[in-house]
């Protein structure tokens, strides 16, 4: 097994997120995202997904924007209860044909966007719907 397996980080870094192990996610997080260093250790809650917004900023802002960017984003704005911007970024991933999306769209992550017309809307339109 490959120790730096990338996918495997990342599983582990979700299901720290969706625990609400936020300091145990931010370590794991480092080894995908360096950037996740820079989080304040031990963060609570609110202060774990602005500084993956943070992140997501400094992502973008140094290679443009990616895949990964995008998610997220979706993923932070829908933890912290703003809908409307995670449901955006969502659709933004589905209109550059983020190959990935269909792996997200489901992921109890995301629990919080469930029964939102425009979440259900793109989960139709992916043709993932249940």
């Amino acid at each position: 097994m490959d120790p730096h397996f990338y996918l495997t980080h990342e599983r582990l870094l979700e299901s720290y997120e969706i625990e609400g192990q936020f300091e145990e996610a931010r370590q794991v997080g480092i080894l995908n995202y360096p950037e996740f260093g820079k989080m304040k250790p031990r963060p609570d809650k609110n202060g774990y997904w602005r500084g993956v917004l943070e992140v997501a900023r400094q992502k973008t802002e140094t290679r443009g924007e990616t895949y990964i960017d995008r998610i997220l984003h979706a993923i932070a704005w829908a933890q912290l209860g703003e809908h409307e911007k995670s449901i955006s970024w969502l659709e933004k991933s589905a209109e550059n044909e983020d190959d990935l999306l269909p792996s997200w769209i489901h992921s109890p992550i995301l629990d919080p966007l469930h029964g939102d017309p425009r979440y259900n809307a793109l989960v139709r339109k992916l043709n993932l719907a249940p």
